[in-house]
């Protein structure tokens, strides 16, 4: 479906399936990778990640926490 920013998604109930399915892929594979879903919304993030980040500084902590 086309959405108002005029991109093409798939429906909202495919995606959640498709990043469902990612999701617990990764954790299985490695529980500690960090995940970041841009172009998703708040109702998203509130679903799939244990926390939303409000600041760039936070996004870059918890995407760069592996080079640790």
């Amino acid at each position: 479906v086309q959405g108002p920013d005029r991109k093409y998604r798939y429906p909202k109930p495919i995606r959640d399936e498709i990043y469902s399915f990612l999701y617990k892929n990764l954790q299985e594979w490695d529980a500690n990778i960090p995940r970041y879903s841009c172009v998703e919304k708040g109702s998203h993030w509130r679903k799939f990640h244990p926390y939303i980040p409000k600041t760039t500084a936070q996004v870059n902590e918890q995407v760069l926490q592996r080079l640790d």
